[in-house]
């Protein structure tokens, strides 16, 4: 029993690496390393030796010194994946010694966009658990920053475990527009840091209601289309009400998909000794009340840190939404014509309407083939008897060719060229004998 107690507190006691990838990605890193998480290493990693160089108090790798010579990638994300297939070795060095590694970065450009997905999949090969926090470019940034953030999206959700994504233009609408671009950009990093501190305070830190890693997984990957994240925190007599309303009226909730159409969520709630279970139920009921029948998944832990304040931190998924795709397919000869119902995403069915167009029944009957007893009674029958064969001999006699030996002319007095007794000048038909039919 006392081995499996120490190995449950050995499970609490994780070691986490957060990574900053990119510039966003750097900036917020070193943001977060401010703030004391014990257990948590930092690591900033990029192509431009010169950004590297503004960073102070943080590790640093630098990416494709060799292939760059300390220069950007230029948005190229091919370059980005590049460099880190090249800086392969030393950044498992860095993910080896980790149970759970947090990439943050700026989708959109061409390190964060190519270098991420390989280093989340070589984090992952060294047994590390993966959770990214990356936001998605403004629509001033242009068409092509948009794809290649889709692009980078689409492969980071392959190699990691878990993807959190920030739409940096939600924000933006949220806020109203008013903010300068360096005050958004920096709130922006700020909320980054309170969703990392907030996951290491709720898979971290052992808790009256624990929350695993794998719960946070089950929330936010695999089948889900989008994730988000938001964090409250409220002082006083009525903090839990208003750490419940600041919460769900969060601007990292308020994107294209409400709260309402949420399909799965993870609430964690820290309070300090004054905390009450009746505030806990009510703020769980208060957030249950948003949500409708979504899945949610609470978790609670006191923390003496905390006096009279209670924060709250709120996973949430939207699944991709199912839509029905009705095709009208012809028969070949316009004979009927029926609706199929497929149930699944929007698919292209134009390529259906021009097979239709050409195609032709094949459609015919194929007789199916002999059976062994048949064909030996087939070849029985059509077998001549004895008569017949002799006949059928008769028939396939040819008459013999009557040549004679021509004389040798002016070589008839040469010498013969005899062997082993035989004249070889005499033709083989003539010294042996043989019938020429």
């Amino acid at each position: 029993m006392e081995e499996s107690l120490g190995e449950a507190a050995g499970d609490r006691r994780h070691r986490f690496k957060v990574v900053g990838v990119g510039d966003a990605g750097c900036r917020a890193v070193t943001l977060l390393s401010q703030k004391s998480l014990p257990g948590v290493d930092y690591l900033a990693c990029n192509s431009d030796a010169a950004s590297l160089g503004e960073l102070s108090d943080i590790r640093k790798v630098q990416l494709g010194k060799e292939m760059l010579r300390g220069l950007s990638t230029g948005g190229d994300s091919e370059l980005g994946r590049a460099i880190a297939e090249a800086s392969q070795e030393p950044l498992k060095r860095e993910f080896a010694e980790a149970s759970l590694v947090i990439f943050l970065g700026g989708l959109g450009g061409g390190t964060a966009s190519g270098a991420l997905p390989i280093m989340a999949r070589q984090a992952r090969e060294t047994g590390s658990l993966v959770l990214c926090f990356v936001s998605m470019p403004l629509e001033l940034e242009g068409e092509q920053r948009r794809s290649r953030a889709e692009m980078g999206h689409n492969h980071l959700v392959v190699a990691s475990d878990a993807v959190i994504l920030l739409p940096n233009q939600s924000y933006y609408r949220s806020t109203g527009g008013g903010a300068s671009m360096g005050d958004m950009f920096e709130e922006i990093n700020r909320l980054i840091a309170q969703g990392v501190q907030g996951i290491w305070r709720m898979i971290g830190q052992a808790g009256l209601i624990n929350v695993s890693f794998r719960d946070l997984h089950s929330v936010v990957a695999g089948k889900h289309a989008k994730s988000s994240f938001a964090v409250a925190s409220a002082m006083g007599e009525r903090r839990w009400r208003q750490a419940a309303e600041s919460l769900v009226n969060h601007p990292m909730l308020q994107g294209e998909r409400p709260l309402e159409d949420a399909d799965a969520l993870l609430l964690n709630i820290h309070g300090g000794r004054d905390f009450s279970t009746v505030e806990a139920d009510r703020i769980v009921g208060m957030v249950r009340e948003k949500i409708g029948k979504a899945e949610m998944i609470v978790g609670a832990a006191q923390d003496t840190a905390l006096d009279q304040a209670v924060e709250l931190t709120l996973i949430v998924s939207w699944h991709r939404k199912v839509q029905p795709v009705e095709l009208k397919i012809e028969a070949p000869e316009g004979e009927c014509s029926f609706p199929v119902r497929i149930e699944g995403t929007a698919i292209q069915t134009d390529f259906l309407e021009r097979e239709t167009k050409t195609s032709k029944s094949t459609s015919r009957f194929t007789a199916p083939p002999p059976q062994a007893d048949e064909i030996h009674n087939r070849l029985l029958k059509e077998m001549p008897g004895t008569r017949a064969q002799r006949r059928l001999k008769r028939k396939m006699e040819q008459g013999v060719l009557n040549l004679e030996v021509a004389s040798g002319g002016r070589f008839e007095q040469s010498s013969r060229t005899v062997r082993n007794g035989e004249d070889l000048d005499i033709p083989t038909f003539v010294r042996r004998g043989m019938l020429l039919n």
